[in-house]
């Protein structure tokens, strides 16, 4: 469901309680508001690359973290295992190895690979497959090598 508030947009989900982790407590005022931390945020973006504004801007973000001196690789792939969805290892390994060229987060992804394929992006239309990370490429996306 979405909402418009004051001209801004918002994307409403109902969320199991296994799924809050890796959250923060921040007041604003007398009011306490839990938000993601980037790691967990980063895993969001991964599962639902359409609410991170496309793959090509979950890849840029991913990219940036990884840059900061806090990125935590290790945290990434064990809030991947906890969100318990396949396709995020999918996504992260494929992105790790072709376009952050981090073979270590790749081989991590690699061996937590489920059956079955996804899209890289699913609100582009499939063109290749990529059968070592069981992923549909789209043809419109940044020319990398696969």
């Amino acid at each position: 469901m979405a909402l418009v508030r004051q001209g801004a947009v918002f994307v409403l989900h109902n969320v199991k309680p296994k799924r809050l982790f890796g959250l923060k407590t921040l007041w604003r005022g007398s009011v306490k508001v839990s938000i993601s931390d980037p790691a967990r945020t980063l895993v969001d973006m991964i599962a639902t690359p359409e609410l991170g504004g496309g793959i090509d801007h979950v890849v840029d973000s991913l990219n940036a973290y990884l840059q900061t001196k806090t990125a935590d690789r290790d945290l990434l792939v064990r809030y991947a295992g906890e969100f318990n969805n396949g396709v995020i290892f999918k996504r992260l390994g494929y992105l790790a190895e072709t376009r952050l060229h981090d073979d270590k987060l790749a081989s991590a992804c690699r061996s937590r690979l489920t059956q079955g394929y996804a899209r890289l992006d699913p609100a582009l239309p499939p063109k290749k497959l990529v059968t070592a990370w069981r992923l549909w490429l789209p043809s419109t996306r940044k020319q990398t090598a696969s």
